[in-house]
């Protein structure tokens, strides 16, 4: 009603300059990152957290189809290659550089670069239009260490 239409997902999408927001705000309610993690959010998840068992019987509707739209910058395949074959010559085995987690050794030889990201140090969003990325800027991590450093990343901002 506040917008003199009716409202459909597609209204709430892309985030701060969305009419959606700033309607919220003018109504006195605080927008935070979705990346925030307040006290009281790990004090609630701490005291309700439990297992689940035979009698549960909690349900989500999963599954529908959603637009997207935004600008992606382009990572170079070959530059992600390169750094994982540099990492197996300079240390004959392809793990985390990290944590040291290898997916060959824990699961098999199928699995030998399963689960292994190659993360850029300096977000390519804060680089210049067709930057040159070096292997110095590149970084082989497990999937855990890399969801690690981009929550680092927007914790610091």
């Amino acid at each position: 009603m506040a917008l003199g239409i009716e409202a459909f997902p597609a209204h709430f999408s892309a985030g701060w300059s969305q009419p959606s927001f700033e309607l919220l705000q003018a109504a006195g309610y605080q927008i935070i990152d979705k990346y925030t993690v307040l006290p009281s959010d790990l004090e609630e998840t701490a005291a309700t957290a439990q297992l689940p068992n035979e009698y549960d019987d909690r349900r989500w509707a999963e599954g529908n189809p959603k637009r997207v739209v935004h600008l992606r910058r382009e990572r170079s395949p070959v530059a992600m290659k390169e750094k994982k074959a540099a990492v197996l010559a300079a240390t004959g085995t392809l793990a985390c550089e990290h944590c040291g987690f290898e997916p060959g050794k824990l699961h098999g030889p199928a699995f030998f670069d399963a689960g292994l990201d190659v993360h850029h140090t300096i977000p390519l969003s804060q680089v210049s239009h067709c930057h040159e990325t070096t292997l110095d800027d590149l970084k082989v991590l497990c999937a855990t260490c890399h969801r690690i450093e981009h929550r680092k990343i927007a914790l610091a901002k």
